[in-house]
């Protein structure tokens, strides 16, 4: 099982990231992963488009941490 994180960072006046991790995950599939990315990334453009999306990642849910 994956879950969708997607980093994005706030570049002036100086470097400030936030990551977002997809509350309606987790997905079986990398492809089904990936597109709840691109609807995340989506969001965070409408939300707040001074932020740029700067790395994004489906992480088996084993591996996040707390």
């Amino acid at each position: 099982m994956l879950t969708a994180i997607v980093t994005a960072c706030m570049l002036m006046p100086g470097p400030k990231c936030l990551q977002f991790e997809d509350t309606m995950g987790p997905y079986r599939t990398e492809e089904e992963c990936v597109a709840r990315i691109v609807e995340m990334i989506g969001n965070i453009r409408e939300i707040s488009p001074n932020l740029s999306v700067v790395s994004t990642s489906c992480t088996p849910k084993n591996q996040i941490s707390a």
